[in-house]
């Protein structure tokens, strides 16, 4: 890891989040007219773009939701350990409501589904007046009114100079900057980057973006009427502002026919 502060800013950048996967030059251009009929270019959604994704994680949090919380006084394993009662207020906060917008079982699937995309489930804690509770170091000294939770790629870090965690930015234009002993923190472990997490759909990345499109590819395919197109292309150099001047032409050409506008003149990379 580098040294100084420019190292702990680099250690505490989000790396192998979730990324758009752009078509590049050369070949890949050749598609994109058809392509185009079938959506966006890029898959930045996985969660509601791919329907293995979608499936996957959904029932993996129904599943981990649907099992009773139980909250210990310790570690569980110890002998001495007892479940916290009920009206305990930590237990009212995380068996009833979480917050104003989600149920309890809602705000632990929203905590899987976090976790299963970005490796990473952040909760601020916030008292009665929305604010951050009150921590003097990892000592909080109020029990939260309520907790709202994020994922990874939702959330801007900044770190000390030894490269760990120290603030939190509320994920909003204008959001305020949260200690991180007013933040909990959950993430899956990674090797390249110990101070985030790595989900499991973000390992899956590359194939996901990989099937997105070919399926472009097949329904611009089934839009066009099993008609794969076609492209004339010129042994010299187009600019872009060359091509548009030649499709302007060629749409005054083909101004009534029935075909006007399937045509399109691009620079094409190779």
């Amino acid at each position: 890891m580098p040294k100084g502060q420019d190292g702990a800013q680099h250690a505490c950048r989000s790396v192998g989040k979730f990324k758009s996967f752009e078509s590049g030059g050369g070949y890949s251009e050749l598609f994109s007219g058809l392509m185009q009929l079938a959506g966006p270019e890029t898959i930045t959604r996985p969660y509601e773009q791919n329907d293995w994704v979608h499936a996957c994680v959904a029932a993996t949090a129904s599943s981990a939701s649907s099992v009773p919380p139980q909250i210990w006084d310790r570690d569980p394993e110890d002998d001495e350990a007892k479940p916290v009662p009920d009206t305990d207020p930590i237990v009212q906060l995380l068996t009833v409501k979480p917050n104003d917008h989600q149920t309890s079982m809602q705000f632990a699937q929203a905590g899987v589904i976090n976790t299963r995309l970005d490796g990473e489930n952040i909760w601020f804690l916030l008292d009665a007046d929305a604010n951050s509770v009150k921590a003097d170091k990892d000592t909080i000294s109020a029990v939260p009114d309520r907790i709202v939770a994020f994922r990874g790629h939702q959330i801007e870090i900044k770190c000390d100079r030894m490269g760990f965690p120290s603030e939190y930015k509320w994920p909003t234009a204008s959001g305020a900057w949260w200690p991180a002993s007013s933040v909990i923190h959950f993430r899956d472990y990674d090797p390249y980057n110990p101070f985030r997490g790595l989900g499991k759909v973000e390992v899956a990345a590359r194939d996901i973006a990989v099937d997105f499109q070919a399926q472009r590819y097949q329904e611009g395919l089934l839009r066009n009427g099993g008609d794969p197109g076609g492209w004339i292309v010129s042994d010299t150099q187009m600019s872009a502002e060359a091509a548009k001047i030649a499709q302007a032409g060629l749409d005054e050409q083909q101004r009534n026919s029935a075909r006007r506008g399937d045509w399109r003149m691009k620079p094409v990379r190779f």
